[in-house]
């Protein structure tokens, strides 16, 4: 159950973006500003879920006993190696994501401006493939622990996604909107695009807390997701730089897309997790 709840859980990030995708066509009606205040309302649930949300009884024990890990203990040992591979992990995945699926509307209003095409209307439809992105990756969110169960391991589940995404990354933009010049096949791709580059965050649902004792889970989950954030910031920084160099959106989110194959080196030195008991 744990695994099923976990893998389910990010599928609130796609539907926040289902939400966000949608709001934009408010935009004529309540402007940006109103869609920026739009933005900021759910921020006030974090209040009810931190007063309302249970800690796990684990932690909860640890705490009665005054066991508190240090957190260098996170950098300490083996599992010092475990925090800087899942933090590897998760820089390539953000880095790709940030790189290739999150600039689909910018190409889009590119590509149909290009051509003489209205400005709003070349809007709505980037909004549209906002919304088909988000109903990709729901599914790869509500099938992830089907999935995962399917291939028996994380780490192969993990190279399904990576390698899965560098494909579809090359099919969409260099196949359907450079080489095709195509905006209705590069929109038929966008689901999948979702489905692999942002669908992969489920499996690390799962499989972060797994790599990580009771007492530093929160911690080195949250470290390693947040090292991530960071390295993988430098992607949109890239690919804005080989635009500007080559001229071409697709080229250049084509060629970033090799970082998945990049990642594929710390999918293979990540602990197998599948299976096995939590780390006490």
């Amino acid at each position: 159950m744990r695994v099923r709840l976990a893998g389910w859980l990010h599928t609130a990030t796609p539907t926040g973006f289902l939400l966000a995708s949608l709001a934009t066509f408010l935009l004529p009606l309540i402007g940006w500003r109103g869609l920026f205040f739009l933005g900021v309302l759910p921020a006030l649930l974090t209040v009810y879920l931190r007063l309302r949300l249970p800690e796990p009884a684990a932690w909860q024990r640890g705490r009665e006993t005054g066991g508190r890990a240090a957190t260098r203990a996170l950098f300490v040992g083996g599992v010092a190696k475990t925090t800087w591979i899942a933090a590897m992990m998760m820089a390539c995945i953000i880095f790709g994501l940030w790189s290739s699926t999150f600039w689909a509307p910018t190409l889009i209003v590119t590509m149909l401006t290009a051509t003489g095409g209205a400005t709003a209307h070349a809007f709505r439809v980037a909004a549209w493939s906002g919304v088909l992105t988000s109903l990709g990756t729901l599914a790869a969110c509500l099938l992830m622990p089907w999935i995962t169960g399917r291939i028996g391991a994380r780490r192969a589940t993990a190279a399904v996604f990576f390698i899965g995404s560098f494909i579809i990354v090359l099919l969409a933009y260099i196949g359907a909107a450079l080489m095709a010049d195509s905006v209705v096949l590069f929109l038929c791709l966008v689901p999948l695009l979702g489905f692999f580059t942002n669908g992969v965050f489920a499996l690390y649902t799962i499989w972060l807390p797994e790599l990580f004792p009771t007492a530093q889970r929160a911690f080195g989950a949250g470290f390693a997701f947040s090292l991530g954030r960071v390295l993988g910031a430098l992607g949109p920084i890239i690919v804005g730089t080989l635009v500007a160099l080559t001229g071409s959106y697709p080229l250049a989110i084509g060629v970033t897309s090799a970082i998945y194959i990049v990642g594929l080196p710390f999918i293979v030195l990540a602990p197998e997790t599948a299976n096995r008991p939590l780390p006490a």
